[in-house]
């Protein structure tokens, strides 16, 4: 994972051999404090996390993670201007997550951000 800029994070993911995932934990804070706490025994039941996967990742009706190379370019500003109706948080967030099996650990991230409001330029 690397930022673009000071909105744009690039993650690269490889999926080096089809496998299904059947826990996950997703927790999101905001300086410090839970702000949400999602644990799931099998994710792809998760109504969000479905099709969340199978829209960014080569991911079967199944629930089949398929073997692939995958860039993801995610703007956080604009994000989080969609998911909270243009009305900010503010603050430090920390967002959290761990998807796996029996056998591995198919994923573990952890993206902190520091979101603050836009400063208006001033015009003459």
């Amino acid at each position: 994972m690397s930022a673009l800029n000071e909105t744009n994070l690039v993650i690269n993911i490889e999926i080096k051999k089809n496998v299904t995932i059947n826990r996950g934990k997703i927790v999101s804070m905001v300086n410090n404090k839970p702000l949400v706490r999602l644990q799931m025994k099998n994710p792809c039941d998760h109504l969000f996390m479905k099709t969340l996967f199978q829209t960014i990742l080569n991911v079967t009706q199944n629930c089949i993670f398929i073997k692939s190379k995958n860039v993801l370019n995610i703007d956080i500003a604009e994000v989080a201007k969609k998911y909270y109706g243009g009305m900010f948080l503010y603050g430090n967030i920390t967002f959290k997550s761990v998807f796996y099996n029996d056998e591995c650990n198919f994923s573990c991230t952890i993206v902190e951000v520091a979101l603050s409001p836009r400063k208006n330029k001033k015009t003459k």
